[in-house]
């Protein structure tokens, strides 16, 4: 990422929001992602199909639709993102070459789990974790911290355009494709924070929050190859399936991951 000095030292002046009623009871890591490409698929879900995958008190974000005294059959977008960036953190400290990817759906948190002061929540689910310390931590505590890796392209076209293809494995769970055409003109910036919440076997709750910033993101369409052997591809209407995308360059900053004991 061009810009990725420049995006940590701005971001260095923030301080992360804190403060809920209820938190994870086991040891908080640092959480940070520097000078990622990044390429994440929206997949247009059934929310019935979403629904047994939430943790307890947890919704999918979004009113179903009624028309009169009907309920019409309600989707939900659920996430397929890949990361890959020049750095990350591990247990001790920064790592070169850092991957992520993670499956995740915008949700209405309970009230005593969200963080005064951000207002985006996600539930995210299997998540890739190639650094083996971290992601040792994480399976002791019961969450679903998966090795893989990705492969991620990103091609010009003829038309002013640019293809962008990604393939990703996560060890025991699958392999899933994506492709998309960004559409042309300049990105747009944003800066903000989310919170997502990820389920441990016995029902306890990881938190992580972090800052996210990009000065260069676009948006697109294409197509998703999800393993139709995993839960993730047979959650999906087919295992391929169109898609919009949101595509670019973004640092994580400032971020924490909070572990159930």
């Amino acid at each position: 990422m061009r810009h990725g000095l420049l995006v940590l030292l701005a971001a260095s002046l923030l301080v992360p929001p804190s403060g809920s009623a209820s938190a994870p009871a086991g040891p908080t890591l640092p959480w940070e992602l520097v000078d990622c490409t990044y390429l994440i698929a929206f997949a247009s879900v059934d929310r019935d199909r979403v629904i047994p995958h939430l943790p307890a008190g947890f919704a999918a974000a979004g009113a179903p639709t009624t028309v009169g005294p009907l309920t019409l059959p309600s989707v939900v977008n659920v996430g397929f993102e890949v990361d890959v960036c020049a750095q990350g953190t591990g247990v001790s400290g920064l790592l070169p070459d850092m991957q992520y990817a993670s499956f995740w759906v915008a949700v209405d948190a309970p009230p005593a789990w969200q963080v005064e002061g951000i207002n985006q929540n996600f539930v995210n689910w299997d998540v890739l974790v190639p650094d083996a310390e971290r992601r040792a931590l994480m399976q002791a505590a019961g969450l679903p911290a998966r090795d893989g890796a990705i492969a991620l392209t990103v091609t010009p076209t003829p038309l002013g355009e640019t293809l962008w293809e990604a393939s990703w494995t996560l060890d025991g769970l699958g392999t899933f494709r994506a492709e998309a055409v960004a559409m042309p003109g300049p990105g747009g910036p944003f800066d903000t924070w989310f919170v997502q919440y990820t389920e441990a076997s016995d029902g306890d709750l990881a938190r992580w929050r972090t800052n996210y910033v990009s000065d260069d993101s676009r948006r697109g369409f294409g197509v998703l190859d999800a393993d139709p052997g995993s839960w993730l591809g047979q959650m999906l209407p087919a295992p391929s399936v169109p898609i919009t995308a949101l595509m670019g360059h973004w640092s994580y900053l400032h971020g924490l991951l909070e572990l159930p004991a």
